[in-house]
Parts: structure tokens; C-alpha cells; sequence
């Protein structure tokens, strides 16, 4: 696939919802990095939608009104905020034609929202988040939780990370340096130790140690944790350090071949992007082609290394 836009952001809401929380996130993400949000609708067509609306007529209807409050929030964000702005209207399930606009358009990420529908809720952040950033080929960033924007805006721009060093990371690390170079943020590594082992926190405080100095040298801001605790769920020591450095942002490498990678496994992951009081970005482990979604990480010296 082609790299993405660093100029877009695809922002998928139900008009009909008053609140749109992800929207207010949209506009200050678009305002902060100079990119153009593109937004989209999505007109489910359920069985039951399907048996109500049987003429083409009711289907005109539903689509103008659609439509029209689209065209009323695009002259709000063009006119009233000035930012460059489109919108789109699909038919169909939602998160298959969220992956289709996606990949149709590339944008630099993915934004859906608990509040923009209970439609959208239910199809998207319910039981059928993992499905959905499984199969997207770009980042998804999930609105979950309820901080008003004007305190995140006031916020220092900080990007917690979590990293499980006892497997192969690279790709988390490329992960940091580009979303902290496109955010202009600090990145704060956090990595959880589930034991007391003495030899397994040198090694990991050494890994945490050569990560901190990668990123750095790209130009990146860079700081670590190492966390001990063999008994707090890992969502809840993600949440509560993100709280401590004032984040912004939760970044996540989910895999294709696996529901997440090991350090957020099943129940754990959808903890994660339920809980979470800011917003999490989930990112798919990217094809090693010179198309791919990021630029790739070299590792020359194996200094990510797990056998080491």
C-alpha cells in the first residue's frame, strides 16, 4: 500500500448525535498539525433499515438530510475555524466502509468516538474494536474518554507508549519517533515488569536505555519508566502513568496475526482503548515495502535483539 497522507485526517461521526467529542479532538488535532479533515458518514443499511426504507425516494430523503447537516458542520470548520475540510457519505456497515474510505483516501489516521452514535458505538467500540483495527491498514485513534478539549489543549504535548521489551520492538519504536516528530510531542516510554527478577530489570532498563537514545537522536524528546507490579492490570498502570506525564496521547502496536501483541492481550486491549481517559491510537505492524504506511526502523546492531 502507499504511505499515508501527512495532510489528512479521516474522521468518521453520525451527524444526527449532537455530541461529537471526536469531532472537537478532529479539529484540535487538524489545527495543532496543519492537516485537512475529511468526514464521514456512514448510512448503515441494516435489514430493517432495508424493509423501512424500500423506495428510492425514502433513500433521497434520508441521504439530503444527511447531507445538509453535513454541509452545515463543513461551513462551521471552513468558514467559522478556517480549516480545510470535506465530507463523504457511504452506505453500508460501518466499519467495513470507514476501511474503505481509508484506504481510498490514506490518511495519517483513523478518528472514531464512544459519543458520535450508538450505532457508531456499537459497531466500532463495542465488541468489534479489535475487528476493526485489525483490518484497517491505518492508524485508529478511539475517543473514549470525557476531558473537556480546553483542558487538553492546555496540556503539554506528551505521547505515553507502551512497550513490551521482551519481545521484538522496532516497529513500536519507529511508531514513536513518527508520531512524535508529526505531533511535535515528547514520547514517555512505559514498560511493565511482572516479576522480581533482578537480571530481568537490568536487561530491560539496558533495552529501555538504547530505545530512549534511538528516538532521541531522530529529534524526538524521549523518556522512560520501568514499572514493577506483578498484580495491576496493565490498562489501569498505562491510565494512572499517562495521568502522572499529562498525555495527550496513548500509542498501542496492535498485530494482524495475533487480536493484540502480547503485552495487551484480548481483555486487556479492549480495557485499554474502553478506559482510556485521553484518546489511544492503534497501530498495525506496517508491510516492509518502500510503500509502507511508516518508514521503516533498521536494527543493524540486533540491539532490540530479545535474545539478548
Amino acid at each position: 500500500m502507499e504511505k499515508p497522507s501527512a495532510n489528512k485526517i479521516l474522521l468518521a461521526i453520525d451527524v444526527h448525535q449532537r455530541s461529537t467529542l471526536s469531532l472537537e479532538y478532529a479539529i484540535y488535532f487538524a489545527k495543532d498539525t496543519d492537516t485537512e479533515i475529511v468526514i464521514l458518514h456512514v448510512l448503515e443499511e441494516t435489514a430493517m433499515l432495508k424493509r423501512l426504507f424500500t423506495s428510492d425516494e425514502q433513500r433521497i430523503k434520508v441521504y439530503t438530510e444527511a447531507k445538509e447537516l453535513l454541509d452545515k458542520l463543513l461551513e462551521n470548520i471552513e468558514t467559522g475555524l478556517g480549516l480545510p475540510a470535506r465530507t463523504i457519505i457511504r452506505y453500508g456497515k460501518v466499519y467495513e466502509q470507514i476501511i474503505e474510505v481509508a484506504n481510498e483516501i490514506k490518511p495519517k489516521f483513523v478518528m472514531v468516538g464512544k459519543n458520535d452514535s450508538l450505532t457508531l458505538t456499537r459497531q466500532i467500540l463495542g465488541s468489534n474494536t479489535v475487528h476493526l483495527i485489525k483490518e484497517s491498514m491505518y492508524p485508529i485513534v478511539t475517543v473514549r474518554g470525557q476531558k473537556y478539549i480546553l483542558d487538553y489543549e492546555n496540556t503539554p504535548k506528551n505521547i505515553v507508549i507502551p512497550l513490551d521489551l521482551t519481545n521484538e520492538c522496532s516497529e513500536q519504536i519507529t511508531a514513536a519517533i513518527e508520531y512524535g516528530r508529526f505531533f511535535g510531542s515528547k514520547v514517555h516510554i512505559l514498560t511493565v515488569q511482572r516479576s522480581q527478577s533482578a537480571s530481568l530489570e537490568i536487561k530491560l532498563l539496558t533495552r529501555l536505555n538504547r530505545a530512549t537514545k534511538i528516538i532521541q537522536k531522530e529529534n524526538v524528546e524521549c523518556s522512560f519508566e520501568l514499572v514493577k507490579n506483578t498484580v495491576t492490570p496493565v490498562y489501569k498502570l498505562v491510565n494512572k502513568y499517562a495521568r502522572k506525564v499529562d498525555a495527550r496521547l496513548i500509542i498501542i502496536m496492535t498485530q494482524q496475526e495475533r487480536d493484540i501483541v502480547d503485552y495487551f492481550i484480548g481483555k486487556s486491549a479492549q480495557m485499554m482503548l474502553d478506559n482510556s481517559e485521553i484518546p489511544v491510537l492503534s497501530v498495525v505492524p506496517w508491510i516492509h515495502t518502500e510503500d509502507s504506511v511508516f518508514s521503516i526502523f533498521v536494527d543493524p546492531l540486533g540491539i532490540f535483539d530479545t535474545k539478548g
